[in-house]
């Protein structure tokens, strides 16, 4: 696995956790969770490419399966973080000892 491998993968299971901080807020009054309702609120304003991903962003962020991946994807980034620095150090400390 490469360096960068690492790192967008890192970078792909932090940004899980942020949409799912944005998917978890409680909104007084609203039957939809904060994607769909940021989405829908500038659909009328994009066109081409820009409105197709938040049509997107609509119909994803209301389907279970696509919420469950997000949630392995935040989990799955800590536990190799802590595995992966764990690892790290180990060598570290080994090659140091000699």
């Amino acid at each position: 696995m490469t360096w960068s491998t690492i790192q967008r993968w890192l970078c792909n299971g932090r940004n899980a956790k942020y949409i799912l901080e944005g998917y978890d807020i409680d909104i007084p009054g609203a039957s939809e969770n904060f994607w769909v309702l940021w989405a829908t609120k500038y659909l009328q304003y994009a066109d081409g490419w820009k409105k197709t991903a938040l049509e997107e962003i609509i119909k994803f962020m209301d389907m279970p399966e696509i919420i469950i991946g997000l949630q392995f994807e935040a989990e799955l980034v800590g536990t190799f973080v802590d595995c992966y620095v764990d690892s790290i150090h180990h060598i570290v400390y080994c090659c140091i000892l000699g």
